[in-house]
């Protein structure tokens, strides 16, 4: 929020509810809703607290609980549901607040007045804001907000939109990989409850041609039985237990996409991932590995409690460094670059992603960020090998950071910003190991001290840990914030 917003409270003196339209509906149609009926976003809600809106409420709740429970409802979108409750709400009175009380600034917004509510993940806020209040005429706002098309240009607008659009808009482009087919890979090991939806969401892409390839890795539940009913829109192949790997290289082999994305079976892509990526992406035409920030899905036994994006740097080799990974799911693989580097590297258990992001850094393929997260990573409590085997993940963090930093010191790329991120991720690591063994933790943080890898920042040195550290060292200083967090 950039202002005070008075006018929002004079407003409920009329209605019980407000939101703003939706600019992108998801692909999912209601018998029960006419489809002229508009989709309302349910970012920014203002209501009052009456027994109607608790009814509108009620039913929403009630119908997003049964369409998360219908295993073809992969959209896991609650806007549909939203809609379905607010056509049966007649005795609610609802208002559409304009798009300045809910920019959602990813997607074109036409503006006619001060920005008031911001809706979207990243960026610096406050000079957005400044950016899209800069001048009070009715104007056009696309590209995350970085461009604007004013009523008050000089130039032809329709002339101006389409050499703007074409730069900058990404489904305005004509861009070279349009059309190109794109495989879908997923490898599949007991993913009964999960692959129907993640393989809706593959076939469910926005872009076209997409070839959907699955390995069933030696199932033992009804992974393969649910593949079934797919029929041939899918192509399934099946082979005794590898591991992830095996299974992914299996794939990539097998692939006849241009690109590849792999997708894990229990996670999923939002419906529009494939596209946005490769028109952020300005088409691949100058990219063998297009990335983006990923959604993480945090979920406690059967709940969702919540979507998070994981950050992510224009900087691949420093995000590498300070161990942002980019999930399976949120990368776009250019298929012969992938082929060309060999593949997954089947001996790694562990740390798979960032494996092969560093041979692709060090290889010289050419990385492209997209900003825009629209793929979905379910993280379990205990369920992935990185929370199963902490010491061994922890173990081969460390080597492949030794190999990036060796070879960025051998090919002359080596900065003090690598550095310092390679030393904030070794402290990070010292901590996480200190508390299953303290001993081991102490002597691998004198190592790497030794190394000049020790940097304290980020979430891991907050101010007082910073000063027990200063004052005690690092052993005394971990005894002391396990102490603290027993009380």
């Amino acid at each position: 929020m950039s202002a005070e917003m008075p006018a929002l409270f004079d407003l409920l003196d009329h209605y019980d509810l407000a939101c703003a339209h939706a600019e992108n509906r998801p692909g999912c149609e209601l018998e029960s809703v006419p489809t002229c009926f508009p989709e309302m976003n349910t970012g920014v809600i203002l209501f009052r607290k009456s027994a109607e809106v608790g009814a509108l409420f009620s039913r929403w709740h009630e119908n997003y609980a049964k369409a998360l429970a219908d295993s073809n409802y992969w959209f896991r979108a609650d806007q549909p549901p939203f809609r379905e409750a607010r056509i049966s709400a007649r005795r609610c009175r609802i208002a559409t607040l304009t798009a300045e009380y809910n920019c959602r600034f990813p997607y074109p917004v036409y503006l006619s007045g001060e920005v008031k509510i911001l809706h979207g993940h990243g960026g610096d806020f406050a000079a957005l804001v400044e950016r899209l209040n800069a001048s009070p005429d009715m104007r056009i706002a696309f590209g995350g907000g970085r461009y604007l098309i004013r009523n008050s240009d000089k130039h032809p607008f329709p002339s101006l939109v389409r050499e703007r659009l074409k730069s900058a808009l990404p489904w305005g482009k004509s861009h070279e990989s349009r059309g190109s087919l794109v495989t879908v890979a997923i490898p599949c090991f007991n993913a009964e409850r999960w692959i129907r939806e993640c393989v809706g969401s593959a076939l469910g892409q926005s872009h076209r041609p997409v070839e959907v390839l699955v390995l069933d890795d030696g199932s033992s539940d009804r992974s393969l039985e649910v593949l079934g009913s797919f029929g041939d829109s899918v192509r399934v192949l099946a082979e005794p237990n590898r591991g992830s790997n095996p299974s992914r290289n299996r794939l990539l082999a097998e692939a006849r996409g241009e690109w590849i994305q792999f997708l894990d079976a229990d996670d999923y892509l939002l419906p529009d991932k494939i596209a946005r990526q490769l028109a952020e992406g300005g088409g691949g035409r100058d990219a063998d590995l297009i990335y983006s920030p990923g959604l993480v899905e945090e979920r406690d036994g059967q709940e969702a409690l919540g979507e998070t994006a994981v950050p992510c740097d224009h900087d691949p080799v420093e995000q590498w460094l300070r161990w942002r990974l980019v999930q399976t799911g949120a990368a776009l693989w250019r298929t012969e670059a992938l082929r060309r580097i060999g593949g997954w590297n089947e001996d790694f258990p562990c740390c798979q992603d960032n494996e092969i992001f560093s041979r692709a850094i060090r290889s010289g393929l050419r990385l492209c960020f997209a900003p825009t997260s629209r793929s979905v990573y379910r993280s379990w409590p205990g369920g992935s090998i990185s929370r199963k085997n902490l010491r061994r993940v922890l173990e081969t963090r460390d080597r492949l950071i030794d190999e990036m930093l060796a070879w960025l010191k051998v090919s002359g790329k080596m900065t003090d910003a690598y550095r310092r991120a390679a030393g904030i991720t070794c402290f990070e690591s010292a901590r996480t190991l200190a508390a299953d063994d303290l001993a081991a933790a102490a002597a691998f943080h004198d190592r790497r001290r030794r190394d000049g890898l020790i940097h304290l920042e980020g979430g891991a040195a907050p101010p007082s840990y910073r000063l027990a550290y200063r004052i005690f060292g690092f052993p005394k200083a971990e005894r002391l914030a396990q102490l603290m967090r027993r009380k």
